[in-house]
Parts: structure tokens; C-alpha cells; sequence
């Protein structure tokens, strides 16, 4: 059954209304890959991915692209160090809602790891969100140590071209001009790396936090 997106929550003032979405699941297998003291020895975890929808007023936020649409119905690997699948792309889950890619005005992404970019070719018509660090680390040739194996450029291509309209944050970042929706800077994950903050009625400020 493929994956369905969360209800919306929704604040009364701006209208702005938020979903989450399911962006994939990832084994991994040896954890110790995310230690350098060896820390996690003979450990494993299975990991979420969660991109959210927005809508303000009559607009539309997409935070965050999920794993590439091809690992859909992927089997996962027990021997492999990591092993990522998905259920349903994200075309399929906003038809759910009566919405199609190019209804989607802006791509935010929190960083630049390829379990967060990878169906962003679907929403080249948007206005793409990125902390200016992690766009010109995609620009350099080749990836700086740090972002090898976990970087993919492929995925935005069409905004590092030049083709696409980008804006490259260097600080907190109020999306829409009135508070709700707040790109907030928190590098160390990546150079780069931003969360999310939404502001809702019932719950108060929802941070997307990304892998901080």
C-alpha cells in the first residue's frame, strides 16, 4: 500500500498548513560508519526519511526531496553497510492531495546528502531554498572529502547550471515575509545545514530538524 501523507495541521491567521511526507527508509547496517572513535562497534539502526509539504495561502513549500525516486521497491541489503529503499515517490504521495510537481512553488533543502535531494529533478519549475555553503560545495570538482559518498550534485543540477532560480541563505531566513515558515541556519551536520520552523496553532513552532 503506498505510503499516504500525515494529516495537515493549520493556523488560522496565515492560513498555512503543513504534512509530512514519506521520503524513504535506510538500514544501516554498520553503524560505526558515523563514528570516528569507535563507538558504535557491532551496531545497526534503521533510519526514517521525512520530507514535510507546507502551503501558505496559495503557495506551496516542498522541505526536503527524500531518496531518488529509482530506489522505489528496492529490496535492502543486510550486508551492505547502508541500504536504502522507498515505498512511493513523491508525485504519488501529493497526487493524494490533489497536486502535482509543478504546483510546487518552493524546494527547500536542509542539506546536501543525497537521502534529501533525491527527487528534486521532479521539481525543477521551483524556486529552490539552500544554505549558500552546501550549494558551493555541490560546485566544487571534486567533492571535498567530506561530502564524498554522501553528496550527490546530480539532483540539483538544473539550480547549479544556472538554470534554476536559487537563493542561497547565509542566515535565518523568513520564507514567506511574515514569520511562519522560518529557514533557521545550523551548520555542522553539513557546512551548510538548515532546519525548518513552522508556526501552528495547536502546537506552536514545529521544527524540522533535518539530521541535526
Amino acid at each position: 500500500m503506498p505510503a499516504a501523507p500525515l494529516a495537515a495541521q493549520e493556523t488560522e491567521g496565515a492560513q498555512v498548513k503543513l504534512w509530512r511526507l514519506d521520503c524513504g527508509n535506510i538500514d544501516v547496517n554498520f553503524l560505526n560508519l558515523f563514528s570516528d572513535t569507535n563507538a558504535y562497534a557491532d551496531e545497526s539502526k534503521s533510519l526514517v526519511g521525512s520530507c514535510y509539504l507546507i502551503q501558505h495561502g496559495e503557495e506551496y513549500l516542498l522541505w526536503d526531496a527524500g531518496l531518488p525516486a529509482g530506489l522505489k521497491g528496492a529490496e535492502q541489503d543486510p550486508a551492505a553497510p547502508i541500504s536504502p529503499t522507498l515505498k512511493a515517490d513523491l508525485p504519488e504521495q501529493l497526487a493524494q492531495l490533489d497536486l502535482e510537481p509543478a504546483d510546487i512553488d518552493l524546494l527547500g533543502i536542509s542539506h546536501y546528502h543525497f537521502d534529501h535531494t533525491g527527487q528534486a529533478p521532479s521539481f525543477e519549475n521551483a524556486k529552490l531554498f539552500i544554505g549558500k555553503q552546501d550549494f558551493e560545495t555541490l560546485k566544487m570538482e571534486p567533492l571535498p572529502p567530506f561530502a564524498q559518498g554522501f553528496a550527490d550534485p546530480e539532483p540539483l543540477a538544473h539550480w547549479l547550471s544556472g538554470d534554476g532560480e536559487v537563493e542561497q541563505t547565509t542566515g535565518d531566513k523568513d520564507i514567506f515575509g511574515d514569520g511562519t515558515v522560518t529557514m533557521l541556519t545550523m551548520p555542522g551536520h553539513t557546512p551548510g545545514e538548515t532546519a525548518l520552523m513552522v508556526k501552528l496553532p495547536e502546537t506552536g513552532p514545529v521544527i524540522l530538524s533535518g539530521d541535526v
